[in-house]
């Protein structure tokens, strides 16, 4: 029994946040200022302390808190945008809109890929420098090509 209490025992006391360091993540978090030290000025705060502020652990939890919900709010909106979109007048709006709904749910159109019907091409020209037709037959996989008689250019003279 006692080994169950040991964590609680040893658990930090909550540190308290400061009102105006409340009041600028409220302004982060909210979109009202833009930087850090928007937000300092706005909650009447230096820049240096609010930024030591936003370096502790209890302030990085109450942000990353209060971000949670202000996520949850708007992902309730963002839904209600993608419901209205479903009854707009263009068909090319509510294509999309069903699309993605249904794409959330996990219900996807089978995407086809393309096949390469011709995957044995060979190039038209092949230079072949040793001369051996048998080289060129096994190195293109197919029947003889056709080879253009040469003379190399010190040989013509």
């Amino acid at each position: 029994m006692t080994m169950a209490l040991e964590p609680l025992r040893n658990a930090k006391p909550k540190q308290r946040i400061p009102q105006r360091v409340r009041r600028a993540c409220e302004h982060l978090i909210e979109g009202r200022a833009k930087t850090v030290k928007d937000a300092a000025e706005q909650a009447g705060i230096s820049r240096e302390w609010l930024s030591r502020q936003l370096g502790k652990d209890h302030v990085i939890e109450y942000l990353n808190r209060r971000s949670r919900r202000e996520l949850a709010v708007a992902q309730a909106k963002a839904a209600a945008v993608k419901v209205s979109l479903l009854d707009a007048d263009s068909e090319h709006v509510r294509n999309d809109a069903s699309s993605y709904v249904l794409a959330l749910q996990g219900i996807e159109p089978i995407k086809h890929t393309t096949q390469d019907v011709n995957v044995t091409v060979t190039p038209g020209y092949v230079i072949n420098l040793d001369g051996s037709r048998i080289a060129q037959t096994e190195a293109l996989g197919g029947p003889d090509p056709l080879v253009i008689e040469h003379q190399p250019k010190d040989e013509q003279a």
